[in-house]
């Protein structure tokens, strides 16, 4: 019976700033089958991630996370802005069809915040 494993992976965004993305890989003793993509901005603040596979990112080849809102009104102020202080997830999941080996590249808007990849796969190490 293969043994599987999980592995947390926190990736700080100071100094990731779009569209310059920090690349984040696979653990190496894991063949991943299914990788969790949190993104968590810091408390109180409006933030944007941008997730993708490619280098540079733009808005063609990212997916966006945001915790903010903002709702136009007629009257000043001109916007009125909400922020949501809870996660925005996306799973990645080769469905039993194989593992993974993709690179991710990660940043946000103003280095305010945080990505965490939740690695989940078959463990390749001898332990």
């Amino acid at each position: 019976m293969q043994k599987t494993s999980s592995h947390i992976e926190v990736v700080d965004l100071k100094g990731s700033i779009y569209p310059n993305g920090t690349i984040v890989r696979p653990p190496a003793y894991l063949k991943v089958v299914r990788c969790t993509v949190i993104y968590q901005p810091r408390t109180d603040t409006g933030s944007i991630g941008y997730l993708s596979t490619v280098i540079p990112q733009n808005e063609f080849n990212v997916i966006r996370f945001v915790n903010y809102t903002d709702t136009a009104t007629q009257v000043p102020p001109a916007t009125d802005n909400t922020i949501s202080n809870g996660l925005q997830s996306f799973v990645f999941d080769r469905l039993g069809v194989g593992y993974m080996t993709d690179n991710f590249y990660v940043s946000d808007g103003s280095g305010n915040a945080q990505f965490i990849f939740i690695w989940e796969g078959i463990n390749q190490s001898n332990e």
